[in-house]
């Protein structure tokens, strides 16, 4: 998960508020609708602020980052990284949503 640099933590606990990890099978493709469409299976945390894709999905896409953004790592790290907007179709219903550039190595999916 990713975290605007800068975000705090809301007082009450994760499981207090209903948070968790699920996966979901989904579609990515372009912002526009054009191009290709890309299953994956997606790890969903519902505390997550963003969306993340690896380079090999949003690259394929032809994702571009409109901006640049830090973030900070669980372990304190703060990395910057690309933020674009991708269509995620889930569950048959379809909308778009930011997403961040991620490298091959992040991202919260599974092949």
């Amino acid at each position: 998960m990713l975290l605007p640099k800068g975000w705090r933590s809301p007082a009450r606990s994760r499981s207090a508020s209903g948070m968790g990890i699920t996966k979901v099978d989904a579609q990515v493709s372009h912002w526009t609708g054009s191009g290709v469409t890309i299953p994956v299976t997606l790890l969903v945390d519902g505390g997550a602020s963003y969306s993340v894709l690896p380079a090999s999905v949003w690259q394929q896409l032809g994702l571009v980052a409109d901006e640049h953004l830090d973030f900070h790592l669980a372990d304190g790290t703060i990395i910057t990284r690309g933020v674009s907007e991708c269509r995620f179709t889930i569950g048959g219903r379809t909308a778009t949503s930011p997403v961040v550039l991620g490298r091959d190595d992040e991202g919260l999916w599974v092949p």
